[in-house]
């Protein structure tokens, strides 16, 4: 019987460029992640988009009580319905958000860890929060308007989350992929929320040199909250 040998990683000579940070006195340095800088936000974007299963659960269950229909009759009711429960799980969110930023500042220190350090980008990091949380309650009232079953949005929801988690880096960063999922990696919001957290932690990045990723997570809500609205006239 032949015996395994063990999976050996090769990168590129030029893959320490993934994590140049530039100082202020422009001088490049390479700066080497720490498994805080990656799982803090990594952890903390996989909480926030799984605020889809009780979003998308909540409005399921009005739908099959008739609670949603009745206040669909009401004029002007469907953007109130849709934006009143972002506002609430967005404010989850944030609250989510601002708990596992404490773990890191003070808990996981004392189990051994370093210190998460946001060398001053904190409010850029709830930035980057907010459009992932709109990201993903987004996809939540999507889901919750157009799923037929609570079966079918737990489902749906959960597949998506985990394969959007996997390609977007947060269980094995994305530099340590195959390049065929490297590639794939551009289609997941948490891969844009994750690599924004990433421009401004490692590689000393301004809210500025974040807008493209910024611009994909609120296109695709804005995308989600169309769809739900125009969904929304078939429930009535």
């Amino acid at each position: 019987m032949l015996a395994q040998k063990p999976f050996a990683l090769h990168f590129p000579a030029d893959e320490t460029s993934l994590f140049q940070a530039v100082q202020l006195n422009a001088k490049d340095i390479v700066v080497t992640p720490t498994s805080i800088q990656h799982n803090v936000p990594a952890w903390s974007l996989f909480g926030i988009f799984f605020i889809i299963l009780p979003l998308s659960g909540v409005i399921l269950q009005e739908r099959d009580q008739g609670v949603f229909t009745r206040l669909l009759l009401v004029p002007g009711q469907q953007f109130g319905l849709l934006f009143g429960r972002l506002f609430a799980y967005l404010s989850l969110n944030i609250v989510q958000f601002s708990l596992m930023l404490l773990i890191g500042f003070f808990i996981l220190p004392l189990l051994g860890t370093d210190v998460l350090q946001l060398n001053g980008k904190g409010l850029s990091f709830f930035v980057v929060a907010l459009c992932s949380g709109l990201t993903a309650c987004g996809f939540g009232l999507l889901l919750g308007v157009v799923a037929k079953s609570q079966q079918q949005a737990t489902l749906t929801a959960a597949v998506a989350i985990v394969i959007s988690a996997a390609l977007g880096g947060i269980m094995v960063p994305v530099y340590m992929m195959p390049s065929v999922m490297q590639s794939l990696s551009v289609v997941s919001p948490l891969g844009w929320g994750l690599e924004a957290f990433q421009i401004l932690l490692l590689r000393g990045g301004t809210l500025h040199d974040i807008l493209p990723q910024l611009f994909a997570m609120l296109l695709c809500f804005a995308l989600c909250v169309l769809v739900s609205w125009r969904q929304l006239r078939y429930l009535k």
